[in-house]
């Protein structure tokens, strides 16, 4: 019994022992979080004040005349009267001239007295420093009555301004909020703060559709906790678009192609590059190889994905692409660049375009790739419109066109168009920019064809010959789709199907068999005519039906024999007017030429008649004159003879 009443007895004791250590906790407790004393008669209860900055403390309550001020430093035992502070070189009494004035002044208007005592019980610390963090006490002692609070001093480092020194300009807008910002200008022009609203607890771009990305020189105004001064600051923002930034290294037996993710904040989740030669691929992993290749760079967590080959030989010395993925838990994206590792600098080329074939009242692609990492690219419709894309044109309702590709970067220039008709069969056109290998742009034409039915023949109408090999071949749209049988029906009305069973060698009537280079399960229906025949001259039919699809299409192209045309172009009378004009000239200049030779000859033979003539008449006379002068001689000697007889 007694043991039982010794242990009640202890029980009690150790019951009111901890009653009595819990209602000391709870008064010293009291002595810090009382509102009373912390916030009912200090102010300011908390503060926070940057290292070198003056803190104020004082008790909300005058002093009169006989009052008495103490205050007690973090971690010491004293109380200091406020009167012998002067000592202190740091701390110094608090007086409060304005607040009289300012007293005085509504007494005098509102008539109503107030304590007109200049005296508050307070100090000011100046030079604040770490050591000055704690709890602050002061005393008013006011007879027997203490009126006393505490106040927390939280003391933290100058804020910085952010340094960009070493940089040309900021990228991230995060850079340059100071910490423990309370509110911020960001200024085009530093005069404007007195018309602007400031932002709260940051200091962020006010993107406008003027200025969508801000850049250039701002002027920045922060007000800082802990710091009463406000700071100011000019900065240079260059916000960059997230980008993959590409190098080649060469060594004399290994080569080093780089794709750095930069000016992102998501991580890269896969990287993959490809040989265009032959289209050999790899899946790019931290730490793994295979045979000559493997992976290089600091990890995908820096945003480094590099493939080292060693021993490269002509193949690797070409074209790569690689492509990136990025992303967090709400978003994914994809980019890329394409890459030339040849020994020699090649131009700007296009690598890959092709003619397109579009089934009407659907959407239609455009493909031009280059070899070089584009700045641009656009497209001429037959019409001569103009559509300029890039990566930012993305699909849309209110959008006719968009962009079709993974990135300029890579060098895919590509368009996609929305719900076309025949206006846009054509000659098309795309041409490409890239301002770091070339000046000129480079182009190339696309032939688009629509149709209303989803198989195409690869042209309308083919001309030949007879006796002579044809292809004849239409394909399905989309590209590539699969066909589940193909036939046609010749002009002459032969109808037969296709597959790859019908070879040259059990050719269709002799003269038809499929072509093994477009097979149907890749979207074509294409057949051989051994030997053109007038029968094959004509429309024939080529048709099929699509995986997936109820109902075949078709398409109708025309065979036809090589005519010459006898329609007269403008031209063409033209040259014939000149070409007769100047065949009649020619004759008549042959004609007269002719004419005046042959004059020229019948005259000659005249004057030669007449030369002739004149000779003959002149010896003529000569032969008389000398028969006449004979006849006279003798005539002479008759007379001689005579008179010589009559004598």
């Amino acid at each position: 019994m007694r043991l039982r009443m010794y242990r009640c007895s202890n029980l009690y004791f150790y019951v009111a022992f901890g009653l009595i250590l819990s209602a000391k906790w709870i008064f010293a407790q009291n002595m810090l979080t009382n509102r009373l004393i912390m916030n009912g008669f200090i102010f300011p209860s908390t503060v926070t004040v940057a290292v070198g900055e003056i803190v104020h403390l004082k008790i909300l309550v005058t002093m009169n005349e006989n009052d008495r001020c103490f205050y007690r430093m973090p971690g010491s035992a004293d109380d200091i009267d406020v009167h012998d502070a002067g000592n202190t070189f740091r701390i110094s009494r608090a007086t409060n001239q304005t607040r009289s004035r300012l007293q005085q002044t509504e007494e005098q208007q509102s008539g109503v007295p107030r304590n007109g005592n200049d005296n508050e019980c307070g100090i000011n610390i100046h030079n604040v420093n770490r050591d000055d963090a704690g709890f602050w006490r002061l005393t008013l002692i006011r007879e027997s009555t203490l009126i006393r609070g505490v106040s927390m001093v939280n003391v933290i480092d100058v804020p910085t301004i952010p340094d960009t020194s070493d940089r040309d300009s900021i990228t991230e807008l995060d850079e340059i909020t100071p910490e423990g910002t309370d509110y911020c200008y960001m200024l085009r022009d530093s005069g404007s703060q007195n018309r602007d609203v400031p932002m709260y607890e940051t200091c962020m771009l006010q993107a406008s559709g003027l200025d969508p990305t801000g850049n250039g020189h701002w002027n920045v105004i922060a007000g800082v906790q802990g710091h009463m001064r406000e700071i100011n600051f000019a900065i240079n923002i260059e916000q960059k678009d997230e980008q993959i930034l590409t190098s080649v290294n060469h060594g004399p037996d290994y080569q080093v192609l780089m794709c750095n993710l930069r000016y992102s904040q998501l991580r890269m989740k896969f990287c993959r590059f490809l040989r265009l030669a032959d289209n050999l691929g790899f899946n790019m992993l931290e730490g793994v190889g295979w045979d000559r290749y493997r992976y290089y760079g600091d990890g995908f967590g820096t945003g480094n994905c590099g493939l080292e080959i060693e021993e490269p030989d002509t193949v690797d010395r070409g074209l790569w692409k690689c492509v990136i993925g990025y992303g967090d838990e709400s978003i994914m994206k994809v980019s890329g660049a394409i890459l030339d590792s040849s020994e020699t600098d090649q131009e700007l080329a296009i690598i890959e375009a092709g003619d397109v074939n579009a089934l009407k009242g659907t959407e239609m692609t455009l493909r031009c790739n280059a070899n070089k990492p584009l700045d641009y690219c656009w497209f001429r419709d037959p019409e001569g419109m103009i559509y300029s894309v890039s990566e930012h044109l993305e699909q849309d309702d209110d959008l006719k066109y968009w962009y079709s590709g993974v990135a300029l970067s890579m060098g895919d220039c590509g368009m996609r168009v929305r719900v076309i008709s025949e206006e846009v069969a054509g000659q098309w056109s795309c041409h490409v920019g890239s301002s770091a290998h070339s000046a000129l742009e480079v182009s190339r034409t696309i032939q688009v064809r629509v149709s209303e039915s989803q198989i195409i023949g690869s042209t309308d109408r083919v001309e030949t010959s007879l006796d002579t090999a044809l292809s004849i071949e239409c394909s399905s749209i989309p590209a590539n789709t699969p066909l589940q049988y193909c036939r046609f029906v010749s002009p002459s009305g032969d109808a037969f199907s296709l597959n790859e069973g019908i070879t040259s060698d059990n050719a269709i009537l002799g003269n038809y068999y499929s072509n093994p280079a477009h097979d149907p399960k890749k979207g074509f229906c294409s057949v051989i005519i051994r030997n053109v025949r007038t029968a094959d001259i004509g429309l024939w039919i080529c048709a099929g039906k699509i995986a997936g699809h109820t109902m075949e299409h078709y398409s109708v192209i025309e065979v036809a024999l090589p005519q010459i045309s006898t329609e007269l172009t403008t031209a063409s009378i033209i040259g014939m007017a000149i070409g007769g004009a100047a065949l009649l000239l020619i004759g008549l200049s042959l004609g007269y030429y002719n004419f005046r030779r042959r004059m020229k000859n019948e005259v000659s033979a005249v004057n030669r008649e007449i030369e002739m003539s004149e000779r003959a008449a002149e010896h003529s006379r000569y032969s008389i004159a000398s028969r006449t002068s004979d006849s006279s001689h003798d005539s002479r000697n008759s007379d001689i003879q005579l008179r010589a007889t009559a004598n």
